[in-house]
């Protein structure tokens, strides 16, 4: 009779160890299934360019970011090649009230020329006076040329 119920008992437990290994790993796939997907995060929202999108230059870039990214109104933004050439940069600059957490829109303007390889990445840096690691932020979206 001890025998059953240890073994009822040790069945049971394992079980619910399948059953909460199984979720766990369900919930980390939804997530970043949305990540991946996802053009925005909390911080910040790219309005234009969109990803894959095909850009010429000059190129107008709008969104929305956190204050926190900003520093004196501005954060840099970086115009890579698929080699991680630097193509242009330029900085993103403040449309509003940025010494506050909510979401200020911003807009920058980037002139480059015509890049070697036809995609690249856009990438919005946070402005990090600080220079500190844990302090930097960033938000990359793919493009096309």
């Amino acid at each position: 009779m001890k025998k059953q119920v240890l073994t009822s008992l040790l069945i049971t437990v394992l079980l619910a160890g399948g059953i909460l290994l199984y979720t766990n790993y369900q919930n980390k796939t939804q997530i970043s299934d949305t990540v991946e997907m996802n053009t925005t995060n909390e911080e910040i929202i790219l309005t234009d360019p969109q990803p894959d999108q095909t850009i010429t230059s000059p190129i107008t870039i709008t969104g929305q970011a956190s204050g926190s990214w900003y520093f004196e109104g501005q954060f840099p933004v970086t115009l890579l090649d698929a080699k991680g050439n630097i193509i242009g940069s330029s900085n993103a600059i403040a449309q509003g009230e940025w010494t506050i957490e909510e979401l200020v829109p911003f807009v920058a303007e980037l002139a480059f020329a015509q890049p070697e390889t036809s995609t690249g990445k856009l990438v919005l840096q946070n402005d990090n006076p600080s220079g500190l690691a844990e302090n930097q932020k960033e938000f990359t979206v793919s493009v096309q040329f």
